[in-house]
């Protein structure tokens, strides 16, 4: 139950802190491969860039999956809107877009070994406290369903917690990775 509220609180912390222009502190990244993967106890989670490189404005084909590789044949696992959520930062504006998300507890149930796939939408916004070329940025990525001329990178979360019916707890998952691709 506890594992329920914090994944409730998170995600309304999420949802609250929409959009967030960092142009003053960027955050330090590196160079991101296209591609990136990691495995955390029984769970393993990719984050991929069909290109390295986009036309300005073509929708990026970027997707996540979780798959589940434990013993058990089915998993249960509880989440916001997804389990995925993806930042996006533009290095040579200094701008990071957080990705919002709506924050119901869904629940998904997962099969060993068949990866559950979500593509990437955009998800982003800014408030009227935001610097005006900022604004102007994400208006485009809106306007456009895709991004203008760039170099980015983005995170991808996974945030979940397992359902263990069996003692009626559960164990929180945060997975991070990054990835990055160019907007020509």
């Amino acid at each position: 139950m506890r594992a329920i509220v914090m994944i409730l609180l998170s995600a309304l912390l999420l949802t609250a802190c929409q959009t967030k222009n960092t142009a003053a502190a960027p955050p330090k990244l590196q160079d991101s491969p296209q591609e990136d993967e990691v495995r955390e106890g029984d769970f393993i989670f990719r984050l991929v860039s069909e290109k390295k490189k986009y036309e300005e404005y073509e929708k990026p084909e970027i997707y996540a999956e979780l798959t589940y590789v434990g013993q058990n044949e089915e998993i249960r696992i509880s989440h916001a809107a997804s389990p995925f959520s993806f930042p996006i930062h533009e290095k040579t504006r200094g701008y990071t877009v957080d990705y919002a998300m709506n924050t119901p507890l869904l629940i998904t149930n997962l099969k060993r070994g068949e990866p559950y796939r979500e593509s990437y939408e955009f998800a982003g916004g800014y408030s009227n406290q935001d610097d005006e070329d900022y604004v102007v940025f994400v208006q485009s990525i809106i306007d456009h369903s895709g991004f203008p001329k760039g170099d980015y990178s983005m995170e991808g979360y996974a945030n979940f917690s397992i359902i263990d019916d069996s003692d009626t707890s559960e164990k929180e998952m945060n997975m991070r990775l990054q990835i990055g691709y160019e907007v020509e």
